[in-house]
């Protein structure tokens, strides 16, 4: 059974796609557990931390739409602004998507299915976070539960993550 086969079977159980939210053109695929679904789908508080959230939505819808993207390599050497980069140990192939701004900061643990799709399976505030490769088992862990019989995605480059409009760093 293929990645993708996988992900049509666990489709609306285990993992949720997750388009932009305002409907417009999906470039780029992106798949999120259920509770990362809860917590980014709206409508969002108007409390800090439900606009916060709100914010990390967009960040996310930015991505499927096919904005720009900053990829990192190392997951020591990279800009702050990276939007993903591997997470350290690398042999996890497991990634965080980064929502910088504004604080708190916020990453999306997960890895990648194929070129151009992403499944984010946890997601934790940046501030509460005390050991990355702790959070990368965890996600590998899930990954592993999940996708059985599939390693993630790995490429050689980062041009191998995403097809085009990225910004290596």
């Amino acid at each position: 059974m293929s990645i993708r086969n996988r992900i049509r079977d666990v489709l609306d159980k285990e993992l949720f796609c997750l388009p932009p939210e305002d409907g417009g053109e999906c470039v780029r695929s992106l798949f999120v557990s259920g509770a990362v679904f809860d917590d980014v789908r709206g409508p969002f508080s108007e409390n800090f931390y439900g606009r916060r959230l709100g914010k990390f939505r967009g960040n996310l819808d930015a991505f499927t739409r096919g904005a720009r993207v900053s990829i990192a390599s190392d997951p020591y050497a990279k800009r702050p602004s990276a939007d993903f980069a591997p997470v350290d140990p690398v042999g996890l192939d497991i990634w965080d998507f980064r929502s910088t701004a504004p604080h708190p900061q916020i990453r999306c643990f997960g890895a990648w299915a194929e070129k151009d799709v992403f499944v984010g399976l946890t997601w934790k505030w940046r501030d509460d976070i005390s050991r990355f490769s702790e959070e990368a088992k965890e996600c590998r862990e899930e990954w592993d539960r999940i996708f059985p019989s599939h390693a993630p995605y790995r490429g050689t480059t980062v041009d191998d993550y995403i097809k085009n409009r990225y910004w290596a760093v």
